[in-house]
């Protein structure tokens, strides 16, 4: 499993899927994991314009959860929305593929 680099690992359900904070707890570095959350919202923000996909994205926020870990909210977006977002997921998937591939054929050719 991967790290998120602040003690939970990607898959933990109980990491991705604690709730947001609504009361701050001592001890919890929320402000770290809204930072990234912030980061990582600002760069879908980004990606969305770029693919012409913004204005279906209102709702996009950074947040934290009860355990400091920074949550991207997206909001409620439509189903066609949905759908071209995750098209461009799969597109974007082949084309790294591609690249690894391209990489391992490279570097098996040498």
């Amino acid at each position: 499993m991967m790290s998120t680099g602040n003690g939970h690992d990607v898959g933990d359900d109980a990491a991705v899927c604690a709730p947001r904070a609504e009361v701050f707890a001592g001890g919890v570095p929320f402000v770290r994991g809204w930072s990234a959350a912030r980061r990582a919202s600002s760069h879908l923000a980004g990606q969305l314009v770029e693919a012409g996909l913004a204005q279906e994205f209102g709702g996009l926020r950074p947040d934290v959860s009860v355990r400091g870990d920074g949550l991207v909210c997206i909001g409620p977006i439509s189903t066609e929305a949905a759908n071209r977002l995750t098209v461009l997921i799969g597109r974007g998937l082949c084309v790294e593929y591609e690249r690894l591939l391209d990489r391992v054929e490279d570097s098996s050719a040498a």
